[in-house]
């Protein structure tokens, strides 16, 4: 088999040969030139051809399992490939290449953010995927406006020429204002999902052809509603702004254009009071970011927006400076079932709080952005509204603020999260002071669960004197505490670990991997 690197020594050696024959700086210098030049392309074809001649020899010979495969079952194969593996499996071979472009569905679906973004791909994806559905994704949603993608007008041309097959669109890029108007005024029968969060769509009086499309879920930076509109009963999920600028600030326009949505995110509500419509009977996931804590105060009360209407709402997530005990008083109306708060830390001044109902059909309330350092005052303002309260996750950082208010007298599970640190030195000083250890009011506490990052030590994971300083870290009052877990991210660590100090005071001491990354707390499912 010819060596790997033959052509390109061939190359260098005919570059050099012609530069040398061009220095003698003559007419015939140039002729000789001409044809060594010639001579060289002419090599460079011929070692091509050798090298994929004794290639494809070779392959004959020693074929692969995937190549005896029936090429149904190859594409199948191929299916599960992520969208830009498809492109990296079409130049492995020709065989490979063959299977992936024998299938035009492998080529339907395109999704690169801005940083890897090229138009040549895309083109490329579109004409590959011939007359299937599309779903395309461009830019970063990250970062939409400090990147702005290349090639704006000719990517936006080429998703308007192919709007009439597109399933789903997600675009983030704000620099041609008119895209989504020029989107809208084309026909779009198959169009599910439409992604715009730099946009505003303005929704046409009347459909391209009379029929409107099948949209399910629509985002956008905000929302024309003409008041004579055709309604999309096919929508359930939305998420606009409101306000004057980006419109709609009629609330009732909005539900008459959108009459059976179960998932609604509002941004930028500026005036609550504004809002003393019905909520639709459809809503399950509500999503709301005001500027003022009044606003939130007003939504959530009784009498408010939100607490007036008995609309079985699963999924309340609030933004901004939220008020704590509205939030608890309308999760738990009417509710007599034990429930679960969980309190993350978000940034140094910001926190998450989660209250959820267990089991089937649960509902949730999330506090998005919460202030850390009103918790402790909102907490105990909240403590006749904990009586039903389960089980607590909070992450040490927030517990170190919240002092002994936290006094849930009938929780049975408490779960202390310890997150990275810049500094695991000091992270470990501030567990082992006297002054960081914080009081718990459980009573019936039965299960402790330490959730530790990689670069929490664990040297304060020491048993003290007494059931009810097991540990430099929690002080709590509870004289029914049977089992102690440490979950870990290398529960191998903990291997010959003394547990004895721990097992005079409680029946069971576990150690188990983490379930999930600490730092991909945001990325679960609850959040």
């Amino acid at each position: 088999m010819l060596p790997s690197d033959l052509t390109d020594r061939i190359y260098a050696a005919a570059h050099d040969a012609q530069i040398a024959v061009i220095k003698l700086d003559s007419a015939d210098a140039m002729k000789i030139a001409g044809v060594l030049n010639d001579t060289m392309l002419e090599l460079m074809t011929l070692v091509r051809s050798a090298t994929t001649d004794i290639a494809g020899i070779w392959n004959d010979r020693h074929p692969n399992i995937v190549s005896s495969l029936p090429v149904e079952v190859r594409t199948a194969c191929f299916r599960w490939l992520c969208p830009g593996d498809v492109l990296r499996a079409s130049h492995v071979c020709r065989s490979w290449r063959d299977t992936a472009l024998s299938e035009a569905r492998l080529w339907s679906i395109f999704h690169f953010d801005s940083t890897h973004f090229d138009y040549n791909l895309l083109e490329l994806y579109v004409k590959r995927s011939c007359s299937v559905k599309l779903s395309i994704s461009v830019g970063d949603p990250l970062f939409p406006t400090y990147r702005p993608m290349p090639v704006t007008h000719r990517t936006a041309a080429l998703l308007l020429a192919n709007a009439f097959r597109m399933r789903s669109l997600t675009y983030y890029d704000g620099s041609l204002p008119q895209f989504a108007t020029e989107l809208l005024a084309n026909p779009l029968p198959l169009l599910e999902e439409l992604v715009l969060p730099l946009h505003l769509v303005q929704l046409p009086t009347a459909w391209h052809g009379g029929a409107p499309p099948v949209l399910r879920v629509l985002e956008a930076e905000g929302l024309d509603i003409p008041d004579a509109v055709t309604p999309l009963p096919t929508v359930t999920s939305l998420a606009c702004r409101m306000d004057p600028r980006n419109g709609p600030t009629d609330v009732q326009r909005l539900f008459d254009a959108f009459p059976r949505l179960k998932a609604l995110k509002l941004f930028n509500i500026t005036n609550a009071s504004s809002f003393p419509l019905p909520l639709p009977q459809s809503l399950r996931s509500l999503t709301i970011s005001s500027i003022h804590a009044t606003s939130y105060e007003y939504l959530l009360t009784p009498a408010g927006w939100i607490g007036s209407h008995r609309v079985q709402i699963n999924s309340l997530t609030l933004y901004g400076p939220t008020i704590l005990l509205p939030a608890i008083q309308f999760f738990i109306r009417g509710h007599s079932k034990p429930w679960k708060l969980e309190m993350r830390r978000d940034t140094d001044s910001d926190a998450r709080i989660s209250m959820q109902y267990e089991g089937e059909g649960a509902e949730t309330v999330l506090l998005r952005h919460f202030h850390v350092n009103s918790l402790p005052s909102q907490l105990y303002a909240a403590r006749l509204a904990l009586e039903n309260l389960a089980s607590v996750t909070v992450t040490y950082y927030l517990l170190s603020h919240t002092s002994d208010t936290i006094s849930a007298h009938r929780a049975t599970h408490l779960e202390v999260v310890l997150l990275d640190d810049d500094d695991p030195s000091r992270l470990f000083i501030q567990l082992s002071q006297n002054a960081y250890k914080v009081s718990l009011g459980m009573p019936r506490l039965e299960t402790l669960v330490f959730t530790c990052s990689p670069l929490a030590r664990m040297d304060w994971l020491t048993p003290a004197s007494s059931k009810m300083n097991l540990c430099r870290l929690v002080t709590f009052t509870s004289a029914r505490l049977k089992r102690i877990t440490v979950s870990v991210p290398d529960p191998q660590a903990f291997d010959g670990h003394d547990w004895s100090g721990f097992k005079t005071y409680v029946d069971a001491v576990t150690v188990e991997r983490s379930t999930q990354y600490l730092d991909e707390v945001q990325d679960s499912a609850l959040w």
